[in-house]
């Protein structure tokens, strides 16, 4: 700084004049709220040139107006703040030596407090609007909770004595309370919190700052009160007042720890491939099969020329050799040595922006380092990258499943605390996007980050998008997947995620009939059956076992039949009867033997299948008991229907046969 500070601080004496500009006009405000008017009597007009000499002299040397950039808020205000004290400490004894002492300290001290008030909103409305500030950077938030605790202590001293007199104008010993309490709350304030909510050491030490303030304000008024003989105040008004204020701040925080609680669990549990890689924690509890999966034959791309340069030794130099758990589970699923570095890409890719810089068919490997959980458009993304990658090209992605996010959440935070917060979290992140209209607030709000997704509908995605996935292995609480590209993505202009889907099926003929459920199953669920399939075994009822694809509560609506009830649309629509086969999807119906598929299509399927009504143990059982009921219902229709009907209604009401 150059030693010439008045000539080089920037628009220095424009500050010095909008400075005793507050002043003057603290002045007048004050002694009008004392004495009813603006006549200034002539004890205050000998005064007056005192008070802005001393102002204007403690001003120049102060420098309060000097600004570095990098200093925050209450940095800012600390010399104002010095300044101030100073002003009150000269002025004080120059009336002592002058004596002055009759004049009215109301007038004289609220002047300079109303002055040193209107100084510090000036600091926050500059720092807020009128300061050049870095692109993207917030506004610390402590400049805001200065201005709502000040707000906060104004409106519960207020608020007392207005239910104690009446009134809001005050007596002359409040008025003096009132500035005392002011003083005494920001001198603390700045010595204890300094207006900053430390959320991320626990809450209960958010709050320790704030209380032991309050109390130490507490103990200065009765201090205060007791030395100055004010005895006759109401102590009601008084500590009632910071008894409010005690309160309205504790809210304050609350609310300000808690969306800051929201924030925190938004945030990238591992940034990707640095902190959660650098810092291996295992691999996600539930699912620890999954990385035991012995793979039979590593995915090989097509021949490569010995000459190019293989993707597997760019791998172990340049990136993923640092991260021992990623790759492993890479090679694991694929051979490197077939794949070209120069068709291979790495990148953080949300939107198709990112990816539309690549011919198409030009990609053999893609790494994405962007969580699906970023995506805006997931489907879009993946259609772009079906459509940039050769046929069998691979690409590698991650994702936290909401089950993770759950885990995650419940070991960050106290369990009461989780409890509530993963309501609110299920409720905003889980069903708001599933709604029509609240659809649409919650991207507006999100912007489509963050999103939270089961495994089912990430994978279930993936296959709607013309990928296969030959790899999924969750490593320190994030998901890492290996997809093929095997078809285009499919054409389904409605694909199913709100409560009530449609499932195709065939119907008589092998028609294609939509059938209408409640969701029992989480979103894409329906494209990953054949991956169930192949992956899990048959239960003896012929079900799928172990299907992770059905919701908590899909369970219960499957006891309960509820699932079943929008199948009532597709009976009035005569698409199916009451009583007959159970519809089924494509891929299941290939399972079937010839000749039954063949006995299926000759009738329409039904809302109530005769396995209800035999309740066979096994898949073998199952195709039997449909082709004796296929066979009775060619000869007598009404009476085998009939017949069947009340069979499953006393196994589904006495013996607790469940909706599949």
């Amino acid at each position: 700084m150059s030693s010439n500070y008045l000539k080089k601080e920037r628009f220095y004496w424009l500050k010095v004049i909008l400075d005793g500009t507050f002043l003057a006009f603290a002045f007048l405000s004050v002694y009008w709220l004392r004495r009813g008017d603006l006549l200034i009597d002539e004890d205050f007009r000998r005064f007056l040139p005192v008070l802005f000499l001393t102002w204007l002299l403690v001003t120049l040397l102060s420098k309060k107006f000097k600004i570095l950039e990098k200093q925050d808020y209450f940095s800012r205000l600390q010399p104002y703040w010095l300044a101030a004290v100073i002003f009150v400490s000269l002025l004080t004894l120059l009336l002592y030596f002058i004596g002055w002492i009759s004049l009215s300290r109301f007038i004289i001290y609220g002047s300079i407090a109303i002055y040193f008030i209107l100084e510090s909103i000036f600091l926050a409305f500059h720092l807020l609007f009128l300061r050049r500030r870095e692109p993207g950077r917030p506004i610390p938030f402590a400049v805001f909770f200065f201005l709502i605790e000040l707000a906060a202590l104004s409106a519960a001293f207020f608020t007392i004595y207005f239910s104690k007199r009446a009134t809001f104008r005050l007596e002359e010993k409040y008025q003096i309370a009132l500035m005392g309490l002011f003083f005494i709350w920001l001198t603390v304030s700045l010595l204890v919190h300094r207006f900053k909510v430390k959320t991320r050491t626990g809450f209960w030490n958010s709050f320790l700052p704030f209380w032991q303030s309050e109390a130490l304000i507490l103990g200065l008024v009765s201090f205060a009160v007791f030395v100055a003989a004010r005895g006759n105040m109401s102590r009601l008004i008084i500590f009632g007042s910071i008894a409010g204020f005690a309160v309205l701040e504790n809210t304050i925080v609350l609310v300000y720890y808690i969306v800051s609680q929201f924030k925190c669990a938004d945030e990238d549990p591992a940034e990707i491939l640095v902190d959660e890689l650098a810092h291996p924690q295992g691999v996600f509890a539930g699912d620890e099969e999954e990385s035991k999966t012995i793979v039979k034959e590593k995915y090989r791309f097509r021949e490569q020329d010995d000459s190019q340069e293989i993707l597997k030794q760019r791998l172990e130099r340049l990136f993923l050799n640092k991260f021992h758990d990623v790759y492993d589970f890479i090679r694991k699923y694929i051979d490197l040595n077939r794949f070209d570095f120069i068709s291979a890409a790495f990148l953080f890719a949300s939107d198709i922006f990112n990816i539309d810089i690549f011919e198409d068919d030009s990609l053999s490997f893609f790494f994405n380092f962007e969580k699906v959980n970023n995506f805006r458009h997931v489907n879009q993304v993946f259609i772009a990258l079906n459509k940039k990658m050769k046929q069998g090209g691979v690409l590698v992605g991650c994702f936290e499943s909401y089950d993770q996010r759950k885990e995650r959440i419940f070991n960050k935070f106290p369990y009461w605390f989780a409890r509530v917060f993963y309501i609110i979290d299920f409720i905003y992140k889980r069903i708001m996007p599933k709604l029509p209209v609240l659809k649409q607030i919650y991207f507006q709000m999100s912007r489509g980050k963050k999103r939270v997704f089961s495994r089912t509908e990430v994978l279930g995605r993936l296959y709607y998008c013309g990928f296969e996935v030959i790899g999924l292995r969750p490593i320190n609480n994030i998901y890492y997947f290996i997809a093929k590209k095997t078809v285009v993505p499919r054409t389904d202009p409605r694909p199913s995620y709100g409560p009530v889907f449609r499932q195709r099926r065939l119907g008589q003929g092998g028609k294609i009939i939509y059938i209408y459920k409640l969701r029992t199953m989480h979103p894409f669920a329906e494209y990953l059956h054949q991956y169930i399939f192949e992956k899990n075994q048959l239960e003896e009822s012929g079900k799928i076992k172990g299907d992770f694809r059905i919701t908590s509560w899909g369970r219960f609506f499957r006891k309960t039949w509820l699932d079943e009830l929008p199948m009532l649309v597709n009976w009035l629509k005569r698409d199916i009867k009451l009583v007959g086969v159970r519809p089924l999807s494509e891929t299941f119906f290939s399972t079937y033997p010839d000749d039954l598929k063949i006995e299926r299509l000759k009738f329409k399927p039904g809302l109530i299948p005769p396995f209800y009504a035999d309740m066979p143990q096994g898949i073998a059982q199952v195709w039997d008991s449909e082709r004796l009921y296929l066979q009775k219902y060619k000869k007598h229709p009404f009476i085998t229907d009939f017949t069947y009907f009340f069979k499953a209604f006393n196994n589904i009401l006495f013996h607790h046969a469940k909706s599949s």
